[in-house]
C-alpha cells in the first residue's frame, strides 16, 4: 500500500481471518482490542484511531468476506517512510493482523502542473520521465546529412530537442554514429 503524506481519509485494506484462515465478517469496535486500530509510523510513534462507522468499513460479507477498510487521519500519515496498521482482537474473534506499506509524496503524480495545458513543469521528475518516454517511444528522426537526431514532442511535429551524432573519428555522422552529443 502506498499512501500520500499529510492527506487524511486514505483507506487501508485489512483482511481478518480466524485461526483456521477462514474470513471473519461482522467485526465492529467491540470485537477489536480497545475499540481502536493502531498506526505505527516510520519514526516509531503510534496513532490509535477509534473504530466507528466513519473509520472502519466492512467491504461486503459475501463478495469480499473478511475484507475491511480502515480510514486514516492526516496525523497517521504525517511521517514519510514505512507505515504499519495493526488490528488486534478483543477476544478470539479473529487473528491479529498487521498491514505494512509506505507513506511519501509521489514526485511523478503529485508534482505541480500548469493549469492551462496540464503539461509537466520543467525541472521536475515528471518532466524527466515525459522526456525519457518520448525519446524511447516517441517519434525521432535521424538526419544523415547533418549528423543529427531530432526528438519530437507528443504531437509528433514540434521539435523537443536535437542532438549531434559523431562517428568514431569525432566527425558529424548519420548511420555510422557511435556517439551522441549532449543536448544544448
Amino acid at each position: 500500500m502506498n499512501l500520500t503524506k499529510n492527506v487524511a481519509d486514505q483507506r487501508v485494506q485489512v483482511r481478518l481471518v480466524d485461526g483456521t484462515g477462514a474470513p471473519v465478517t461482522g467485526m465492529v469496535a467491540a470485537n477489536i482490542l480497545g475499540g481502536v486500530f493502531t498506526v505505527i509510523k516510520a519514526d516509531g510513534t503510534t496513532v490509535d484511531i477509534s473504530v466507528s462507522g466513519t473509520t472502519w468499513f466492512e467491504i461486503h460479507t459475501t463478495k469480499a468476506p473478511g475484507l475491511y477498510q480502515a480510514k486514516l487521519t492526516a496525523a497517521a500519515v504525517n511521517t514519510s517512510g514505512v507505515i504499519s496498521v495493526a488490528v488486534q482482537p478483543a477476544a478470539a474473534a479473529f487473528v491479529g493482523t498487521v498491514v505494512t506499506g509506505w507513506v511519501g509524496s509521489n514526485p511523478v503524480w503529485d508534482e505541480p502542473r500548469r493549469v492551462t495545458d496540464g503539461t509537466t513543469i520543467a525541472g521536475t521528475f515528471g518532466e524527466f520521465f515525459r522526456t525519457l518516454r518520448q525519446v524511447v517511444c516517441g517519434r525521432t528522426k535521424l538526419n544523415e546529412t547533418t549528423g543529427t537526431i531530432t526528438v519530437y514532442k507528443e504531437d509528433n511535429a514540434t521539435v523537443h530537442q536535437q542532438q549531434g551524432l559523431r562517428d568514431a573519428n569525432g566527425n558529424l555522422a548519420g548511420l555510422s554514429a557511435v556517439e551522441r552529443l549532449a543536448a544544448p
